[in-house]
């Protein structure tokens, strides 16, 4: 029989043991102050803390644990796998204890001992948790938290490690070898487990979503408790097992069978729990394949239009009962026996039926197909009544986002946030169309149109019997009947989408110009108002104007609904950003939500705002009052959240353009846009268009109103290939649907602006640019609350204009073909007219490639470079669309004096598709003729002057042999990395110059179509490029090579190894403090053809930018080759193109 004494005895002996051992005490005490600091920087008094981490009030205790957790996970080791060994050595255990004491007597009592000794540590660093908390009145105690965290995070942690490491020193007998192996384990959990099989091998819970939310606790607490319930049983089974085998005591045979039968029960059934762990979120990626497949299945199946819909929503708990009253029209030139709708799997069909009675359907996972008896007719419409109920799931959502993306952990400092799709919870109820909860016809997301939904404006209408003491909110104008649980929604126009939000709430409204703004908060979670208390007079106007400012200055749109409400929803809600629309699920019609207490953006740090201008005012004696403090801060609130498209802050200086923080203040979740904006209410769920055939047309649509398509008017110095070129890239070797395919977040965007620059500049070039924005405008706001098929935007057009757009995208949908141009070296000329001097830039353009292309010239006139005082610098702009295999002469004309010139390829063969070229000295001219023109060409375009023989890095006779230096396990590496057939060029990196002839990209570099040069680093000689062509005729010619000095800039060589300062020519005003990085460098050519081979030694001192002439040699008429070796003095070798002038 177990003798409870002995285990107490065993217990207390141990817990004195550690407590007086120095390494104990000294762990413990540098535990705590780092706690204690973490707590001063993180929760502390200062105002320069965020306020993210402690919006979270259950995050303090969450966040203590954590930290305290890993550590004593880590010590544990240690003490635990120690206490055999020292037993042993000191042989003093037998006599301390006053009668005889069985092996399990003594594994349960050691292990208590140490179990009780570290949780109550752990207990200490919650009251010192608890301190902090109390002391800040901005974050209220959670009670609860303090104890669900350390039984859920800390006890299994300890009995697991502590189970594994006596079971590891029993079974392995040597202390040294049992600390490394645990030490591995607990390095891998850390640093390569992770997140890998959702987190089932993460022990110590550290990247297992554990926030505890005000609204709803934990986000999925049945996760938690398996994965937790796993690691506690199998701890369990390990110390039933360290006591069947430890060589301590004999035992008995019936006590080893019954250990040895404990250890395989606590291990089966905490195997079978991490196993229903994993087995959960495996199911939710075979459901999502199955979704995806079933939607590819149906997205061809014709659709009907749906007209109006009337729902009726009652809460029971968690559980839902929902009514959807529909009218649907068949708008398809043909009959329909089946119509398709897409409801949320987790429903169950209680009924449909229709004023002729019952209407049989056949439901697979989300596809329901209504079967009308007769069918429904062209153009008909029919009514249809469906009763469903149940607990909507979330594996619905998202089809379009990749595994890997909604894997990626969301943090703040360590603490790990859900990232759900919708909230549905007894005391919270959050739906938005992603969670289909209300049939939509057709299906979502599918490969075939790669959009997530249809544009499908419909009438609706809400009914909402929610659980008691909840508050509902929805679209429309809210009605609720006095002493009735019951609210009705109303919108007054129709939307094409819709969402439910029920919870706790308090609200607060007030009424502007016309529209109403509401607020709705859970009680007590007003932590805001204390910041305002100055400005709330002047709130309602302030809304106001930045909004009006928005509309008029950003959109040129007016907002069209009557009111907009401000929900705070629970902060494991997450939306995910998608590239093919501008849409967040943060943003629903006359719906914005906003993350509980403001958690996860830093606009809403008002604390920290407000002590950081304070300080300002102080420092730069400033006399600002409050008031004025409280105006920018809360207008740097509303711009910067809800009118700014990037998601970074407006700079606590006030300037609406600069730069300030991240907006989203996560670890893990990074957005390339706002998904904030309020943009979509004023386009996207207004109207749209619907396109097909060419699905991306309403995308293009959103981002030009939103943002427009900016010309990137300078390339970058170190060069390489943006997003853009590599969209380019990829639309040359793939048509749009196979890009889509791949679901590369950057390249599809990109895609879509390079598609919508090209589409939408060749139209506005066509028709004019004010004329197309007067068409597009007044046309959007004919059709509010309606789709727009493409089909009709196309002929009103064209009733319009009488231009076309389809041909548009037919010509960049064509896969392996692509425009690539050659454009002369423009000519810069100083004249006079009547009026003034104007300024001629005249160049050749050809289109060599196989489809027609389209350039963007545009010119930065004025206002220096420097961005200083004065008025700053304006743009004007030229398109030119060029058939395949035209040459055009252009010239264009300037009335001012023009700084920069930039050509935008847009959608093309070119590397860079984006190249710039300063205007500095103009060639002057007293008279000529001052008229632009654009003109066909019978002359032939070429950059090779007759008598000239180039071979450019890019041209067959360039070769290269590189030697590796690299260690065989770097080079084995490498070897073993997924290589890719697509040629990508590099940027320069002045830090890290590659080791073996790498291609790079810059508009500094020579070429026609493709502007590159390879580069590799210095070496002894091994690396060697090489240039061969064959010369027609014998006789002499100049050698020249190409030396980019305008993608050469840095710090030169010459400085930082203090040599001489000559001057460099040819590179000046390349940026301030810039000058030429690879000046005084040597260069080695090998000039050699069948006659013989001479060395030259060319010093980079004094060249021109460009070609640079080696010398004259003579060659027969025969193979002329030139080859230079990574053989310097400098730091780097370029290798870009060599040719031969015939004297």
């Amino acid at each position: 029989m177990i003798n409870i004494q002995n285990i107490l005895s065993v217990s207390k002996y141990e817990r004195k043991t550690l407590y007086r051992s120095w390494f104990f005490r000294i762990f413990a005490i540098i535990a705590l102050l780092v706690l204690f600091g973490m707590n001063m920087g993180v929760f502390g008094f200062h105002g320069g803390i965020r306020w993210t981490i402690r919006a979270i009030p259950a995050n303090l205790p969450y966040v203590n644990i954590l930290y305290l957790n890993v550590a004593q996970a880590i010590i544990a080791v240690f003490l635990a796998s120690d206490f055999l060994r020292r037993d042993k050595k000191l042989d003093t255990t037998e006599v301390i204890y006053t009668r005889p004491v069985s092996n399990g007597e003594y594994i349960v009592g050691k292990t208590s001992g140490i179990l009780t000794l570290f949780l109550g540590l752990a207990v200490i660093a919650l009251l010192m948790a608890l301190v902090f908390n109390l002391i800040r009145q901005d974050v209220p105690v959670v009670w609860e938290a303090y104890v669900y965290y350390i039984l859920l995070i800390s006890v299994p942690t300890l009995v697991f490690i502590l189970g594994l490491s006596f079971l590891l020193m029993i079974l392995i007998k040597n202390q040294a070898v049992t600390f490394v192996v645990l030490l591995g384990y607990i390095g891998l959990t850390l640093f390569y487990f992770k997140d890998k099989m959702h987190g089932s091998l993460d022990y110590m819970a550290f990247n297992l979503p554990m926030v505890y939310s005000d609204f709803i606790g934990f986000g999925d607490p049945q996760s938690i408790i398996l994965h937790r319930l796993s690691y506690f049983l199998i701890g369990i089974g390990f110390i039933f097992a360290t006591i069947r085998f430890l060589d301590r005591l004999p035992q008995v045979g019936k006590w080893n069978a019954l250990n040895t039968v404990a250890f395989a029960v606590f291990v089966a059934f905490g195997g079978l729990a991490g196993y229903r762990y994993y087995d959960m979120h495996e199911n939710v990626d075979r459901n999502r394949i199955e979704y995806l497949s079933l939607n590819n299945r149906y997205a061809s199946n014709l659709k009907v239009d749906v007209v109006s819909n009337d729902l009726s929503l009652t809460q029971q708990g968690r559980k839902l009962e929902v009514s959807s009253s529909m009218v649907v029209r068949n708008r398809n030139n043909l009959n329909m026996d089946t119509l398709i709708f897409s409801l949320n799997p987790g429903f169950d069909i209680d009924s449909i039926s229709s004023r002729q009675g019952a209407v049989p359907y056949v439901r697979d996972h989300q596809i329901l197909k209504i079967i009308p008896p007769g069918g429904l007719e062209s153009r008909r419409r029919v009514q249809f009544t469906i009763h469903y109920s149940g607990i909507p799931t979330e594996d619905i959502a998202y089809l379009d986002i990749p595994k890997e993306t909604l894997l990626e952990l969301k943090r703040n400092q360590v603490a790990t946030f859900d990232k759900k799709p919708g909230i549905i919870n007894r005391d919270f109820l959050l739906l938005t169309p992603e969670l289909i909860w209300y049939p939509v016809a057709g299906v979502r997301f599918n490969t075939l149109t790669y959009m997530p939904g249809m544009l499908d404006f419909v009438n609706f209408s809400l009914n909402v019997i929610p659980n008691p003491g909840l508050i509902p909110v929805a679209p429309g104008k809210s009605e609720h009947a006095e002493g009735k649980n019951e609210y009705s929604f109303n919108p007054e126009t129709d939307l094409n989408a819709f969402s439910i939000i029920i919870g706790p709430f308090e609200k607060r409204s007030l009424e502007y110009e016309n529209v109403e703004y509401n607020l709705f908060l859970k009680p007590g979670h007003d932590y805001f108002s204390e910041f305002l208390t100055n400005i709330i007079d002047t709130i309602p106007n302030l809304i106001h104007s930045e909004r009006v400012e928005y509309e008029v200055e950003d959109l040129d749109l007016y907002y069209p609904f009557k009111r907009i409400s401000l929900v705070e929803v629970p902060i494991q809600f997450h939306s995910y950003e998608r590239p093919q629309v501008q849409t967040f699920e943060n943003i629903q019609p006359e719906i914005i939500l906003m993350p509980e207490k403001g958690a996860g953006l830093s606009t809403l740090d008002f604390a920290r705002y407000k002590h950081y201008e304070e300080r300002r005012n102080r420092r730069e004696n400033q006399s600002r009052t409050p008031r004025e403090i409280e105006v920018r801060m809360f207008e740097r609130f509303l711009s910067s959240t809800f009118f700014r498209s990037i998601p970074r802050t407006r700079s606590m200086s006030g300037n609406r353009m600069g730069g300030g923080d991240e907006l989203i203040d996560f670890q893990g979740t990074s957005y390339e846009t706002n998904p904030y904006c309020v943009f979509p209410l004023y386009y996207s769920y207004m109207t749209g268009i619907s396109a097909p055939d060419f699905p991306m047309f309403n995308s293009m649509m959103e981002l030009y109103l939103k943002e427009g398509f900016m010309t990137q008017m300078m390339q970058t110095f170190r060069g390489g290939m943006n997003d853009n070129e590599i969209a380019n890239l990829a639309l040359k070797e793939n048509t749009i649907s196979e890009i889509f395919a791949d679901w590369d977040n950057t390249v599809t965007s990109s895609l879509i602006s390079q598609i919508g620059s090209f589409v939408f500049l060749a139209l506005k070039n066509r028709v004019g640019l004010s004329e197309f924005d007067n068409f597009l405008y007044v046309y959007l706001e004919d059709n509010a609350f309606r789709e727009i098929s493409f089909e009709q935007f196309s002929k009103d057009f064209y009733q319009e204009f009488e231009v076309e757009i389809e041909p548009y995208f037919e010509t960049i949908n064509t896969k392996g073909k692509a425009p690539t141009f050659l454009m002369s070296d423009p000519e810069y000329i100083l004249t006079r007219d009547d009026i003034g001097e104007v300024y001629i830039v005249k160049f050749g353009l050809r289109n060599t490639g196989e489809v027609k292309g389209l350039i963007d010239v545009t010119f930065r006139m004025g206002g220096g470079f420097g961005g200083g005082g004065g008025s700053g610098p304006t743009e004007e702009k030229r398109i030119y669309e060029l058939n395949p295999g035209v040459t055009r002469d252009i010239q264009i004309a300037l009335y001012e004096q023009p700084r920069i010139m930039t050509v935008n390829t847009l959608i093309s063969g070119n590397i860079p598709s984006t190249f710039s070229k300063f205007l500095r000295s103009a060639r002057e001219v007293k008279t000529m003729d001052t008229e632009e023109y654009n003109r066909i060409s019978d002359k032939e375009l070429t950059l090779e002057l007759p008598g000239e023989f180039v071979v450019d890095n890019e041209d067959p006779g360039f070769d290269y042999v590189s030697v590796s230096n690299e260690s065989k396990l770097k080079q084995y590496i490498e070897a073993r990395k997924e290589k890719s057939n697509e040629i990508f060029y590099d940027a320069i990196d002045p830090y890290r110059t590659p080791s073996k002839w790498t291609p790079v990209a810059h508009s500094g570099f020579y070429g026609e179509s493709i502007r590159s040069a390879h580069l590799t680093r210095k070496g002894e000689g091994g690396n060697t490029a090489s240039w061969t062509t064959i010369l027609p005729a014998a006789g002499f010619y100049d050698v020249h090579v190409y030396i980019p000095m305008s993608a050469m800039f840095g710090r030169s060589n010459r400085r930082r190894r203090g040599g001489d300062s000559g001057q460099s020519g040819g590179g000046q005003g390349h940026g301030r403090g810039a000058g030429f990085a690879d000046d005084g460098t040597i260069y080695n050519y090998v000039i050699s053809s069948n006659e013989g081979s001479e060395k030259v030694e060319f010093r980079l001192r004094n060249i021109e930018d460009g070609w640079n002439k080696l010398g004259s040699f003579h060659f027969p008429a025969d193979t002329a080759r030139i080859e230079i070796s990574n053989k310097t003095n400098g730091r780097r070798i370029f290798a870009d193109a060599v040719k031969w002038v015939r004297r």
